[in-house]
């Protein structure tokens, strides 16, 4: 952690003063960062949010992490609200497109809720870049929306269950784009995830997948286990296969091609229509591992047919 062994006493009182926007919002910016931006943080990074100067806050500059082992912002309190009002949390890492190399791994994160059983955040409105280790780091409960994840040297985002992830793009994570720690119950829609480095989405059980973009992924596009259900997306050009499934999943609507393995990988039980499968390496539909059987419910295209297995 950046700890100044002298504070600007000017400086510190002129972030304190500005430390609440017009909307009554708490403001974090670079230069508060420093001398701590408001009661319960202290100075330097990261700045830590633990619910006593409020529950809503939005940033004011872009944060720069000086190194891939700095984490920016750290949630230890329930229901925080984070608008990154069109700023970036940026850390010096980059990653190559697959097969992939990274440039600073580290212990850094964007923004980090290291406790699993607190609930939330709500994540917003921004970019996160660069982090040494994982982008974003969440908790049960929590809503991400309108976010552009990238560079990140392990994961992109995790978040536990019961979240909601919508209108966020993850690419060049350096392992999984996507990937619910838990149980799941988690909604994911109008996602992209692309050239990450392990799988498009691991998305845990009872999940709901939908109008997502997996492409050119190392593994596997999307993941998804025991009752969920993946629909109306798109699993194109991944290294592995388009879409994995566990037990009694439905999988519908989906357009799977040009994977190195098959188009649908699917578990016990899984019922699947309306698919078109075509191009796909290592074959159209095909059980997973552990017996059983799957069930068609019709109106899917194989490889320009309508007859699938």
């Amino acid at each position: 952690m950046i700890k100044p062994a002298v504070l600007n006493a000017a400086c510190a009182l002129a972030c304190w003063v500005s430390a609440v926007s017009a909307s009554g919002q708490v403001l974090i910016d670079q230069a508060c960062a420093f001398a701590g931006c408001f009661s319960g943080d202290g100075s330097g990074f990261p700045v830590v949010i633990d619910g006593s100067a409020g529950t809503s806050y939005v940033l004011a500059s872009d944060l720069i992490a000086p190194n891939r082992d700095t984490t920016l912002i750290q949630v230890n309190a329930d229901a925080i609200s984070i608008d990154l009002n069109g700023f970036a949390l940026r850390g010096p890492n980059r990653c190559t497109a697959p097969p992939m190399t990274c440039s600073d791994l580290g212990s850094g994160v964007g923004i980090n809720q290291p406790v699993a059983t607190i609930t939330g955040p709500h994540v917003r409105n921004g970019t996160v870049f660069g982090m040494g280790n994982r982008c974003i780091r969440a908790g049960r409960n929590a809503r991400l929306q309108d976010l552009h994840v990238e560079h990140c040297g392990d994961a992109g985002i995790v978040f536990g269950t019961g979240s909601q992830i919508s209108r966020v793009g993850v690419s060049r994570s350096g392992n999984s784009g996507i990937q619910v720690s838990g149980v799941g119950d988690a909604v994911i829609t109008d996602v992209r995830v692309n050239e990450n480095n392990l799988n498009g989405i691991n998305a845990g059980s009872g999940s709901l997948v939908s109008r997502v973009v997996a492409a050119d992924n190392s593994n596997d596009g999307i993941v998804a286990f025991q009752g969920s259900s993946v629909i109306d997306s798109v699993a194109f050009s991944n290294d592995a296969d388009g879409i994995e499934t566990s037990n009694r999943v439905l999988v519908r609507g989906n357009a799977v091609s040009a994977n190195t393995g098959v188009g649908l990988r699917l578990g016990d039980d899984t019922a699947f229509r309306e698919n078109v499968v075509t191009s796909n390496t290592g074959g159209t539909v095909v059980l997973n591992a552990g017996g059983g059987a799957f069930v068609n419910l019709g109106n899917n295209s194989c490889n320009g047919t309508a007859t699938c297995p």
